[in-house]
Order: structure tokens, then sequence, then C-alpha cells
């Protein structure tokens, strides 16, 4: 099926059977972080009922045990870091969103709240596997925080990180680099994970953006002290606090999309939380 949408005086179409997914599913092997304990699913069991066909239950009724924060890809709102209760899927005000794929390599600098001075780019062909927490191509420096969480110099999406790019959409989404599937099931607990400095934030906040997308477990560093300092400015708190722009963690975009501007369809589940899981698709978009 072909739709056609106009945004700012201009037309545009895209095909519905061509969306591509960048989700990650809930399944027990998926990403976690925040020290959460594996996602499970598990089949109902009591003496007068089976939930599994395969124990010879009549149908498959499964309870299933995630934190939409810890799991998997997940959409949340302001009300992640406010005292108000605001259903996340509440801040999506439209089926669909102009949004900008950029590609950017993840930078070295010093811890959040100290000067950005970044200073190195992260080798692009390192393959990380946080699951056992370090790797021999690892720069010895960056082994070690995944390692211990140790802090010699963060990896960081910094402002030079965006140099040459417009980030101006309603929707953007960052896929940092290296790129590989590792994302899918990598264990960030005490890592000390990449994160966005204030600076690129700012960059973000000053481009109108409305929806974030990002393929880490927070904008923020692991270890804060519990400032949370992106989220803060994203969401304009405790000057004024935006209820209509959600941030989306943990998704994965592969290599084979390229960077450039599409449509979004940011599905979340209809959950009464600040954070839901969420599914983002993208279409290839074409002017008319």
């Amino acid at each position: 099926m072909k739709l056609t949408l106009e945004k700012d005086g201009r037309r545009y179409s895209f095909q519905t059977e061509k969306g591509m997914d960048l989700s990650i599913s809930l399944n027990p092997k998926g990403p976690r972080a925040w020290y959460v304990e594996p996602m499970r699913i598990e089949p109902v069991r009591t003496e007068q009922f089976l939930g599994s066909v395969a124990e010879g239950g009549a149908v498959n009724f499964r309870d299933v045990y995630f934190n939409p924060h810890g799991h998997g890809t997940h959409t949340e709102n302001v009300g992640h870091i406010v005292d108000t209760d605001f259903p996340v899927v509440r801040s999506i005000d439209s089926s669909h969103y102009i949004a900008k794929l950029i590609s950017v390599n993840l930078r070295q600098g010093v811890s959040q709240g100290r000067s950005e001075g970044a200073s190195q780019d992260l080798p692009q062909d390192l393959s990380q596997n946080l699951e056992t927490g370090a790797s021999q191509d690892l720069p010895q420096d960056l082994s070690q925080n995944l390692e211990t969480g140790a802090s010699q110099g963060d990896w960081v999406v910094s402002e030079e990180s965006f140099e040459g790019f417009d980030l101006k959409a309603e929707a953007l989404i960052i896929r940092t680099k290296p790129n590989d599937h590792s994302k899918m099931q990598r264990q960030y607990s005490g890592t000390n994970f990449p994160y966005l400095t204030i600076g690129a934030m700012q960059r973000i906040v000053d481009a109108g953006v409305q929806h974030l997308l990002i393929d880490l477990p927070s904008v923020d560093r692991e270890e804060d002290g519990g400032a949370l300092a992106a989220h803060h400015l994203f969401w304009n708190v405790p000057a004024n606090p935006n209820f209509q722009k959600t941030i989306t963690e943990l998704i994965y975009v592969p290599n084979e999309i390229e960077d450039g501007t599409y449509v979004l369809n940011l599905q979340v589940s209809n959950f009464a939380n600040d954070a839901a899981p969420s599914r983002p698709m993208l279409f290839g978009l074409m002017e008319e």
C-alpha cells in the first residue's frame, strides 16, 4: 500500500509493506541494563490449570516478567523524572513522524559534569561484547570501564559527534558506531556505557527534536549521582516540563539502513506507565 503525506507544503509518499523494524524484542537473551535480571516468560501453573501445551495443557498461557526501562527497546516520557503519573502513550500525538537517521562516532572525553574536551574517536572496527564485559580488541581504558565501571575518560556522543549533521527533525534517530548485532544481547550493567554529553543534548533540543531514539541504554551516564542532566534538559525539567516529547532507548539500526530522512511509525504499548515496550518502524520516503 502506498500512503501519501504532506508536511510544510511538501508532498511525500511511502510503501507501508516496506517498513524496517528498529526494535529489539523482549526475550530472555536480549539486552538489559540497570542490574535487572533476565526477563522471564513462564507458563501459569496452578492445581487446576497448566498454561503450556508442550506440558499437556490446552493452551499456552504465560506470565511475563520484565522491567520496561531495563529490558529491550522502550519509549519513555517526562513521567520518568517527575512526580506526575503520565502514561507514555499519551505523548504520542501522531501515527507518523518525519525522522532523520544519523550515524555518529563515539568520542572519548572526560566524565559528565566536567569540561567535555573530547579527544579521540572510538575505532569503528571494534566488536564489543558487553555480555562478558571486555574484549582484547578494546582500548585499554574502555576495556577497564566495561570490566569495572571505572572512568578514566568516558566514551560519549558529544557535540563534535554531530559535526556536519543538520539535526532539525520531528524525530532524530542516532546510530552509534561501531554497530553490530551484539547490541541485540548486550548486558550493560556496571559497564559505564556511552551516553550523551550536555552539549550534545543541547544541540538536539535546539534543533526542535520531539522524539529522540538511540541505541544506548540511556542518554545519561550510568552512575551520575541521580542528576540525569540530559533527561532534565531534553524535557525542560523543572522549569516547564514537556509532556509531549519522548526518548526511545535500546534500539538497533541495521547497517543496511542508510542515513537519511524517513517516515517513523513509533508504536508504543498502551501501558499506564512512564515507559513501555515499543517498536519503531522506519519507511523509506519519496518526495513527489
